[in-house]
């Protein structure tokens, strides 16, 4: 299960290539396997799709079970392995008409980033932070 091919093109869209390669060889016949063993995700972000997509049929392993995943740098529920922040103030506006974006949103995010690097500086501690967004025009921000 795997998201399908981005087809910009007429032609290629009529070519069919918007079909994945997997999707290409299981028409032809060829055997599928799943690879069931994840070794970039902490367990509890796992377990989401592999719940919801793969009917539970992922193993996590060993190396993100360890330890050195469950690490906090600084105390707090929020600054686990991921975190949803829920904005009850934000309110979205149209950057230029196209794209949703919520500056309210923006700007809490803004200030929780600030603070992890704050924090790991003290710390001297290397820091990798991912922030995802529905909005093309928040990402921007």
């Amino acid at each position: 299960r795997q998201l399908p091919a981005m087809v910009q093109s007429k032609v290629a869209d009529d070519a069919c290539f918007g079909r994945s390669l997997f999707e290409r060889f299981s028409k032809l016949g060829q055997k599928k396997h799943l690879l069931n063993i994840q070794y970039r995700m902490h367990p509890s972000i796992s377990s989401f799709p592999n719940r919801k997509f793969y009917e539970e049929r992922i193993i996590d392993a060993p190396n993100v079970k360890e330890t050195s995943y469950e690490r906090r740098f600084i105390e707090g529920e929020m600054y686990g392995s991921y975190s949803f922040i829920h904005v009850a103030r934000g309110k979205e506006d149209f950057d230029k008409g196209r794209s949703p974006r919520n500056l309210v949103e923006a700007a809490v995010i803004s200030q929780v980033v600030a603070k992890l690097f704050k924090e790991y500086s003290v710390s001297k501690q290397e820091v990798s932070v991912g922030v995802v967004s529905p909005y093309k025009g928040q990402v921007g921000l």
